[in-house]
């Protein structure tokens, strides 16, 4: 078998290792998603002191943007992403920036809607790192749009900087999005309303979810690590 046979085989099969790796992903995804909207439209929330349509409003819309929408703006970066692989670099960006900007406008609003009308929210650790999520997400956002300008800041930051303070400020908001549904579906409340088994099994999917998305991130965010460390090797 000559070389460049091997080297054939070999990207087909991380091709197709990538590609595997991509469907599971949105399958898991979705999984989350639909147990989470089955349960908010067939879950009696009479024992609570919010309305039942305010509860039903917030996992509407913190589900599918802080989940789907936010998850989809991180894969849509990667190389082997399904929909946006096709797409240019250029492209790529537009994507993940359209669908940020729905997956924190759905999940700000879902947000805030909630935390209006419950006044013991943030005695709960899910309602505290609802909070955390909110304040990290409009961070995130502000540095996002600042580093779009970068360039014209040249002089006086790194553009390199910008991106990596977007990375880094992103890996904190979706893990703290996907910790604050863990907490949700540890409620007493998920639990009776299937088992606490079904429980422990939706969290292990996140969490997985959760690590499986970010690889791409952490493996950016260590790439500019590594050429800012030799930029300024190479200056010394």
């Amino acid at each position: 078998m000559s070389l460049s046979m091997y080297y054939i085989q070999e990207n087909v099969v991380v091709k197709t290792a990538l590609s595997s790796y991509n469907v599971l992903v949105h399958i898991l995804i979705g999984m989350i998603v639909g147990v989470s909207l089955l349960f908010g439209v067939t879950k009696n929330y009479n024992a609570t002191s919010v309305p039942e349509d305010i509860i039903l409003l917030h996992i509407l819309l913190c589900v599918p943007g802080f989940t789907l929408l936010m998850s989809e703006s991180i894969m849509a970066m990667t190389s082997y992403n399904a929909w946006s692989s096709i797409l240019s670099k250029t492209n790529k960006r537009r994507a993940h920036w359209v669908i940020q900007i729905l997956a924190s406008g759905l999940g700000l609003t879902g947000s805030i809607i909630i935390m209006s009308y419950n006044d013991v929210n943030f005695n709960t650790s899910h309602g505290q790192f609802g909070l955390v999520t909110l304040i990290f997400t409009v961070v995130n956002m502000t540095l996002g749009v600042a580093s779009l300008f970068s360039h014209k800041l040249r002089r006086f930051i790194p553009p390199i900087l910008f991106k990596i303070a977007h990375i880094v400020l992103g890996i904190i908001t979706y893990v703290s999005a996907c910790t604050c549904l863990c907490l949700a579906f540890n409620k007493d409340m998920f639990k009776i309303w299937t088992n606490e088994s079904v429980a422990v099994g939706v969290i292990i999917i996140i969490s997985c979810v959760t690590f499986l998305v970010l690889i791409n991130p952490f493996t950016t965010l260590c790439k500019k690590i590594i050429k800012i460390i030799k930029v300024r090797s190479e200056n010394r």
